[in-house]
């Protein structure tokens, strides 16, 4: 078994004992905890368990596929915390009103163009 095969065998195993889909292919929804925990695999191997902090940044929009994404992002949220993995998800859309209700007064062009843009 090469470590390719083996870290794939590590993330279906902790996968399956979580009920986490790993299906999917690039471009498609069905990835997230896959790639999030092969991520996980790499820092921790390098940092420690408590030597990094993965963020997980992503687009939230309407739809079934979207609303089974979020589902499975808060389940994958959940699983890192009993890990005790500094995982953390957050949508663009949360990211901007944040950023807008912090920095509004101090940049209002900018505050005004990203939410323009990205809102």
């Amino acid at each position: 078994m090469n470590g390719y095969e083996y870290i794939l065998s590590k993330q279906t195993a902790w996968a399956t004992n979580f009920g986490i889909n790993l299906t999917g292919s690039k471009g498609k929804r069905g990835r997230t905890a896959y790639t999030c925990k092969r991520h996980i695999l790499g820092l921790k191997r390098q940092f420690g368990r408590a030597g990094f902090r993965l963020l997980y940044l992503w687009y939230d929009v309407f739809g079934v596929q979207e609303k089974r994404h979020r589902d499975e992002v808060l389940k994958f949220t959940e699983v890192t915390k009993t890990d005790g993995i500094k995982f953390h998800s957050l949508t663009y859309q949360e990211l901007i009103v944040n950023l807008a209700n912090k920095l509004r007064t101090e940049h209002p062009d900018y505050i005004r163009y990203i939410i323009e843009r990205y809102l």
